[in-house]
């Protein structure tokens, strides 16, 4: 009898673990949509600010970016990412991870001509607008920050074939660093 009620409750602690972890492992598996998305900066969140010792104030700056998320794996993505601040395009590589309840840590990780190399980090949220979803990311470099409600971008719509801020395509836009 001790046997059975001892089992019955390691039953039943097994069944409160796999429910408690269910939603968990499911709304993780719910990010697998990353895979193989762009993410593109809308025109209306394309205004970022530079700052300098030099200058008397911050300085409104155009930001379009672009990530070409090309792999997703239990709440981790990875792939590129393109920038263009005021014309000037900044290659990279992105490593992010999104929790179950779409929290987002983003890691971009540029090399240098010489070799060396050089990490910005972000952070963001998955969120809901219009039943699609958005990433609202913010990133600050030391002489810049930006935040957006970046939005997915696929064959067929307008920022497909023509990126706010910069009129190029994502696949042009994405092949000044050699990506697509």
């Amino acid at each position: 009898m001790t046997r059975r009620i001892g089992s019955a409750f390691a039953n039943a602690a097994l069944c409160l673990a796999i429910l408690a972890a269910g939603p968990a492992a499911a709304a993780a598996q719910s990010w697998a949509f990353l895979k193989g998305s762009y993410w593109t900066v809308p025109q209306e969140n394309l205004l970022a600010y530079a700052v300098s010792p030099k200058l008397p104030a911050p300085l409104p700056s155009q930001d379009q970016t672009v990530y070409h998320i090309t792999d997703y794996h239990d709440g981790f993505f990875w792939g590129s990412n393109v920038t263009s601040i005021n014309g000037n395009v900044t290659c990279a590589t992105l490593l992010g991870s999104v929790t179950p309840d779409g929290r987002v840590l983003l890691s971009f990780v540029t090399t240098a001509s010489d070799g060396t190399t050089s990490q910005q980090v972000g952070y963001g949220q998955m969120t809901q607008s219009d039943g699609a979803w958005t990433m609202l990311n913010q990133t600050a470099a030391p002489n810049f920050a930006h935040w957006a409600y970046m939005v997915q971008s696929r064959p067929g719509d307008a920022s497909w074939a023509r990126l706010p801020g910069v009129r190029q395509s994502v696949p042009e836009f994405l092949g000044q660093c050699g990506g697509s």
